[in-house]
């Protein structure tokens, strides 16, 4: 995945919200981040932490398998 490859969090962050099929209010719902950010990180306007990404992860249920390609930690609930 070239996203992945070249690090290119706003696209990744899109690939995991469409995955997850939700919209980013579900996904601010679902994380508690407020939906302006989370539109300013797939915008790529700003950078969110690995601590907001794998928030992100949890908030979706996110498969462990993708959990570490991403390089996050298992699921932390």
């Amino acid at each position: 995945m070239a996203a992945l490859r070249e690090r290119d969090i706003a696209t990744l962050l899109v690939l995991i919200r469409r995955y997850a099929g939700c919209s980013q209010n579900d996904l601010a719902g679902v994380t508690g981040i407020t939906q302006s950010r989370i539109s300013e990180y797939m915008r790529g306007r700003r950078l969110p932490t690995l601590d907001t990404i794998e928030r992100i992860a949890d908030g979706i249920d996110m498969p462990p398998d993708c959990r570490g390609l991403l390089g996050l930690a298992p699921h932390r609930r």
